[in-house]
């Protein structure tokens, strides 16, 4: 039996009249703002990590340069992945692994360049959750419902850059440093 099947007969085990549409939209909210405030607090760390590794501000800034290049790099595949085995896998897959990759930098990484090595994995998968979200979001809902939905989704995930940016800017001067943030999100 192949991956797809896997996932496709996952996928069906509960019906789509029973799941809780609400339910659903909080969930996929709350990932893509986690994932947007680790973003936007990377911005304001900038100073610790160099800090920590005692790195240039330049060496520093591939660790958010990396992840904004390879979630670039990656959203169109990532879109065609969620056309071809749906986008709830490839939601749960990028939440599961940007997750993994966030608190691997948080625990384990000791060297700037494998930091941004595992910021750039972190964005090959976060690049998933963005045009997954969207079609889950066309799949629970229709007409006014989904314009309402996309409109909360898209303030919630913008209006979270500004958290992002205080949470990253207030781990950066407590004694955990930038891992805060990572372990956070």
């Amino acid at each position: 039996m192949g991956l797809i099947e896997i996932f496709s007969k996952g996928r069906n085990v509960v019906p789509m009249e029973k799941r809780s549409k609400p339910l659903a939209y909080f969930f996929v909210l709350i990932a893509t703002c986690l994932d947007n405030l680790n973003v936007a607090g990377t911005m304001t760390s900038v100073f610790s990590i160099s800090e920590r590794f005692d790195a240039s501000t330049t060496t520093v800034s591939w660790v958010f340069s990396s992840y904004a290049l390879t979630l670039g790099a990656f959203i169109i595949i990532a879109g065609k992945l969620a056309d071809v085995t749906g986008p709830d896998n490839v939601f749960l897959v990028g939440l599961f692994f940007t997750s993994l990759f966030a608190l691997i930098s948080a625990v384990i990484v000791d060297q700037i360049i494998v930091l941004i090595v595992f910021r750039a994995l972190q964005g090959v998968f976060a690049a998933s959750l963005i045009p997954s979200s969207f079609s889950l979001l066309g799949n629970y809902f229709k007409g006014d419902a989904l314009l309402k939905a996309l409109a909360w989704f898209i303030i919630s995930i913008t209006s979270v850059f500004g958290i992002g940016v205080i949470l990253g800017g207030a781990f950066s001067v407590s004694s955990v440093g930038y891992k805060g943030l990572y372990y956070f999100t």
